[in-house]
Parts: structure tokens; C-alpha cells; sequence
């Protein structure tokens, strides 16, 4: 997801200078979820790593280091998890 999100920053960015907003994207999750099988099975909080890519992108605007890159699978050292209705 997180890898996802960065792709479309990246191209909006390249094409028309301009940063894709947070709640753009947050807006796009529901219609993601339902076009894509994988993503049926997933929690809406989880798909919520937009969050992360919005302060990836907001620290790149503030200090000007380094584009945003892409993160490879075990990059992230927490996960994302609904406050309620789960076991693990």
C-alpha cells in the first residue's frame, strides 16, 4: 500500500509539480478496496499507510532532502491494526 501511494505522488509530481493531498488519497481507499481482490480481506485501517507516505512527503517538502523512496517488504518495524475486533 504504502509503495502504491508513493508511485502516485511520484508521477503527480513529475507531470504536474503539484503533491497529491492527504485526504485525496484517503478518499480513494474505498474504491481501491473494492476493484482490487487482494485488498477485499484487508482492514480499512491498515490500508491506511497513506498516513505514512503523507509524512514522508511533508518531511521532504520541509527539508529538501532526498525524494521519497520506496520501501521493500520488512522495511517497517510496526503494523497497522484496528483498536478493536481482532485476535492475534
Amino acid at each position: 500500500m504504502y509503495n502504491d501511494a508513493l508511485q502516485e505522488r511520484r508521477e503527480a509530481w513529475k507531470l504536474c509539480r503539484k503533491a497529491i493531498p492527504f485526504a485525496m488519497q484517503s478518499a480513494q481507499l474505498p474504491a481501491c478496496k473494492a476493484a482490487d481482490a487482494a485488498m477485499r480481506g484487508v482492514y480499512s485501517q491498515v490500508l491506511q499507510d497513506v498516513h505514512r507516505v503523507d509524512k514522508t512527503y511533508k518531511a521532504f517538502f520541509r527539508r529538501g532532502n532526498g525524494f521519497p523512496r520506496f520501501k521493500g517488504k520488512g522495511w517497517f518495524d510496526s503494523f497497522t491494526y484496528p483498536q478493536a475486533g481482532f485476535r492475534v
